[in-house]
């Protein structure tokens, strides 16, 4: 902790930082912002907006519903960071500025996922011209060998976009792609010899919501999403709550029997472990077909019924097979819930 004469410092550099945050002209910024996923309320006036000051600036990422539950994914740290920063440069002081660099080091899920279509679109819009170079074209997960951080499992990107001081945007600003291959040494080697107009570089797909990945140079990308033609589509299994696993099928049952039949109203909400979304007295938003809307409150009837299934799969250290598994098909709650137990030829672990 500091005191007296050092406390003074700090205050009066924090002063000077803000105002130069709140008021002053910038035109870069480089940076490797935070990222924590589900950074709902963290997001200050970036997230909530402020008095006399419009709607929250995370809107300008949003297509006004048209993502649906998608865009949960732009209630993370990096992605505040994004917004502030082109707010800043591209819009607070602008017509008399409004260009700028901004250049940062981040998680890559905006390259690709789908809940950040609405913030490639506004840099496609609002950019003269975009740079992204994909730190780990491995995917999640990869060798560490291969990590600019070690302990970073996640894809990294370095995302680098300008818009110029006589820049009228009438179209969509081209976004350039490449990546960097092999161990931490080579892709270090990679950058050292990356240049702006190199021939490394490949456009990305062109329309304003589409990934910041090459374009295809076959028709594969003329064909339908299987998103477009399908009459049905959720996102995977999402509890949201621990309980429903359970070791085996009779832990599931006695779990479920608790629940059900607790009289206390607000035991039997810490038992469910209510959330914002999902409470004991509410169905199911998005149901299985011919699945009961019935509120978990009103259920009397015994655990849902179970089926077995199995699955097979390889890693590095070797092959593994599910067995004895169960899935609770629960119409409280519009998901599967499943327990699995892994064995290999050495050991069986409960998973």
């Amino acid at each position: 902790m500091f005191g007296g004469a050092g406390a003074d410092v700090l205050r009066r550099e924090t002063e000077a930082a803000n105002h130069i945050k709140r008021n002053e002209q910038v035109t870069v910024v480089i940076g490797n912002p935070p990222d924590r996923e589900d950074a709902q309320g963290e997001g200050g006036w970036i997230e909530k907006g402020a008095e006399g000051h419009g709607p929250p600036l995370l809107d300008r990422f949003r297509l006004r519903g048209a993502n649906g539950v998608y865009e949960k994914k732009l209630k993370n740290l990096y992605v505040y960071f994004w917004r502030w920063a082109t707010y800043k440069f591209f819009e607070q002081h602008r017509p008399a500025h409004h260009q700028g660099i901004v250049c940062f080091v981040t998680t890559a899920g905006f390259l690709r996922g789908p809940g950040f279509r609405g913030m490639r679109k506004y840099l496609r819009s609002t950019c003269s011209e975009g740079w992204i170079i994909d730190l780990t074209p491995e995917g999640k997960q990869p060798p560490v060998r291969t990590r600019f951080f070690p302990g970073v499992q996640q894809e990294l990107a370095i995302a680098l976009f300008v818009r110029r001081h006589d820049s009228t945007p009438k179209s969509f600003a081209p976004v350039h792609y490449t990546a960097v291959t092999g161990s931490r040494e080579e892709k270090k080697a990679q950058l050292a010899e990356l240049h702006i107009g190199g021939a490394e570089w490949q456009l990305c797909h062109p329309a304003e919501q589409d990934p910041f990945t090459p374009a295809s140079t076959t028709r594969w990308s003329d064909f339908p999403a299987l998103g477009d033609i399908m009459p049905w589509s959720r996102q995977g299994m999402q509890t949201k709550r621990t309980w429903v696993y359970g070791v085996d099928k009779d832990k599931l049952q006695q779990r479920w029997s608790r629940l059900i039949h607790e009289p206390d109203p607000t035991e039997k909400s810490v038992l469910f472990s209510e959330s914002r979304d999902r409470k004991m007295g509410s169905a199911a938003t998005y149901r299985l077909p011919n699945q009961s809307d019935l509120p978990l409150i009103d259920e009397r009837g015994n655990c849902p019924p179970q089926s077995e299934f199995s699955i097979e799969a390889s890693t590095d250290s070797g092959s593994y097979r599910t067995a004895g598994s169960s899935i609770i098909r629960d119409q409280a709650f519009g998901t599967q819930t499943a327990k699995i137990s892994c064995s290999s030829s050495n050991n069986t672990a409960d998973q």
